[in-house]
């Protein structure tokens, strides 16, 4: 490790290259950064590559810091605490404990949120279950499946919600509508995991590689393909859920949704498939679908307060989030593309 004690702050934002055998090279490191940490010769150091940069970090220092925050309950809803805790988990929380502000927690009050908290968040577990305290912990720090894997699953489960939707709809088949909504229970856990995965990769970059991801803001991008493909399985459970509302649809109207269905269902197969290989080009096409669509669906007069115009909107939306699919994945291939172009 080689120190710089030299230079001023100024003049040490630009460092030499040396030459220091037949396949290695250094650089000077800024004293003042390696004593602000603690390092000693000998220390090792985690070297990233981030296209034409380097990320060097202690390795003492690469693993996701241990955050912990605490929620004082004093009146609160069950629904306020379970938000607060959602946004710890989404932002990167390790450790998340739940304290009255006197006395104890209400033991029902306290089984609620361990319910519904634990149905929300995948990897974190009840680690102390008392009526003093209600702590969960997440077991594992590092992201296990990389946003692909995680993308493909819910693309899967939200594209089957979506077919089952429209049939429980023209079937009037009350039970395949309760299997949609129940599956969205697995959707928004999926939803959370990923945004919580990605959150983590923007604020320590040494976790990128486990997203399967190059550069942060590709995990930036990637937030918008993950909440759209959970809001289409919302409008699957929309969709789902008018079958209990007594809706009516006739022979005629079936048809047209069967039909737009299909046409939607194919553009938002496209607009995954584009994500996949983050291929421009593709998503470009299934733009031009979604505008077509848009046109032939502008021709259909119909009552928006209907169970028709109300089954065609929320297929609309659909098509919608699949547009935003696509945009996303031009603005990816576009900044994979600068960038190679610039390391050449």
């Amino acid at each position: 490790m080689l120190l710089s004690e030299g230079m001023s702050e100024a003049e040490g934002s630009i460092r030499k290259l040396q030459y220091t055998g037949k396949s290695s090279y250094s650089v000077n490191l800024p004293k003042s950064w390696v004593e602000s940490l603690g390092l000693k010769p000998q220390d090792s150091l985690v070297v990233e590559e981030e296209g034409s940069s380097l990320r060097i970090t202690p390795l003492k220092q690469s693993a996701p810091l241990a955050h912990q925050v605490d929620f004082i309950v004093s009146g609160e809803s069950t629904g306020t605490i379970v938000r607060r805790v959602i946004s710890a988990y989404l932002a990167g929380c390790e450790t998340i404990r739940i304290l009255p502000s006197s006395g104890r927690l209400n033991a029902s009050f306290k089984d609620e949120l361990k319910s519904k908290i634990s149905a929300r968040m995948i990897g974190f577990e009840v680690i102390e279950d008392s009526l003093k305290e209600l702590t969960f912990q997440a077991l594992v720090t590092r992201p296990q499946v990389d946003i692909f894997t995680l993308v493909r699953r819910m693309y899967f489960i939200s594209y089957n919600m979506l077919q089952e939707a429209v049939s429980s709809i023209i079937q009037k088949d009350k039970e395949e509508a309760s299997s949609v909504i129940k599956v969205d229970d697995d959707m928004d856990r999926f939803h959370f995991y990923g945004v919580r995965t990605l959150n983590q990769a923007v604020d320590n970059p040494s976790l990128l590689k486990d997203t399967g991801l190059n550069y942060r803001s590709e995990a930036v991008m990637m937030k918008t393909i993950v909440k759209s493909i959970e809001r289409i399985a919302d409008h699957a459970v929309a969709i789902a859920s008018l079958v209990f509302s007594d809706a009516s649809i006739s022979a005629d109207e079936a048809d047209f949704i069967k039909n737009e269905t299909a046409q939607v269902s194919k553009m938002y197969e496209d607009s995954v498939t584009s994500f996949f290989k983050i291929d421009g080009n593709k998503a470009e096409e299934a733009l031009v679908e979604h505008e077509e669509a848009k046109k032939r669906r502008s021709q259909y007069s119909r009552d928006s307060k209907s169970s028709f115009g109300l089954v065609l909107e929320h297929v609309r939306r659909v098509s919608d989030y699949s547009a935003d699919i696509c945009e996303t994945v031009i603005d990816l291939s576009i900044a994979r593309a600068m960038r190679r172009a610039k390391e050449f």
